[in-house]
């Protein structure tokens, strides 16, 4: 019995390896096939050579999956928003027949980038301590401007942008790294560190697939801010006693111009009150 089992697995085996020898080529070109299969799928999912000049060109994936891109900066905006050259992972070679853009002309299309969850210093923007802006105050004077910051250490530069969340107004909102002398810094997390930006709390809706990310990156964000406002730097800094002197003196400098007008008007017209009072008699 046992022999005869023997008999038949060695036929087994010997008929399995007769198929594979007689069909060596076909099995060959399947596994050709399949492996040209994924790569296509992959290509197609990777988009390696396609160059993003607008929100709308990027897919919905890459969002979500917080795929990071890269490009140079070629101008910052007032808003601190950064108009990036966007530089595909694998650039075709450049065709003799097809036209050529310069870099210095304005024709070339650029990816605008919002820095995730920064609420950017503009001219005069006053913010309280709690991060609001109001009319009152004012901005120290020593203090940087977001797009001042930004215009110093990112234009024309290299920079790593992850895609962390699409906002309403179709804007892409990232989390951006410079590269500085020798390591990568987050541009985001310099501007809460110095100070020179209030954290944007307006987070996705729970049922975004972004949430959960964007959501511990702000977190991060406030823990840096919090420590910039206990520490007086940037936009958190007191004035001084006597700049607050000055500014008082001014103002009072200002009142008393205005009163001293007034009066210099009464002056030259002592009549003119009594002429008025007349005609409405």
């Amino acid at each position: 019995m046992v022999k005869e089992e023997n008999v038949k697995t060695y036929k087994r085996e010997n008929s399995l390896f007769n198929f594979i020898d007689s069909h060596l080529r076909e099995i060959k070109w399947t596994f050709y096939g399949v492996g040209a299969v994924g790569a296509a799928l992959l290509l197609r999912n990777v988009k390696p050579t396609s160059k993003f000049s607008c929100v709308k060109d990027i897919p919905e994936k890459f969002v979500h999956r917080h795929i990071r891109l890269q490009g140079v900066v070629r101008d910052v905006t007032r808003d601190g928003r950064l108009l990036v050259d966007h530089i595909p992972v694998y650039t075709l070679p450049r065709l003799p027949f097809k036209t050529y853009v310069p870099e210095s002309s304005g024709f070339r299309e650029l990816l605008p980038v919002s820095l995730a969850g920064v609420n950017p210093i503009t001219c005069d923007e006053p913010v309280t301590p709690d991060g609001a802006l109001t009319s009152e105050a004012t901005i120290n004077s020593s203090c940087l401007r977001t797009s001042e910051w930004l215009s110093q250490h990112t234009l024309h530069r290299h920079i790593w942008f992850r895609l962390m969340h699409c906002g309403p107004d179709e804007s892409l909102l990232c989390h951006v790294h410079v590269r500085k002398r020798f390591l990568w810094s987050s541009v985001n997390k310099d501007l809460a560190r110095l100070g020179l930006c209030t954290v944007c709390v307006d987070l996705p809706e729970p049922d975004s697939p972004t949430f959960f990310a964007y959501n511990r990156f702000i977190h991060k964000l406030i823990a840096l801010e919090s420590n910039a406002s206990k520490k007086g730097i940037g936009v958190w800094k007191e004035e001084s006693m006597t700049s607050r002197i000055k500014t008082r003196m001014s103002k009072h400098t200002a009142f008393l111009q205005e009163k001293k007008k007034v009066i210099s008007n009464l002056l030259r017209n002592p009549f003119r009150k009594k002429k008025v009072l007349s005609s409405k008699k």
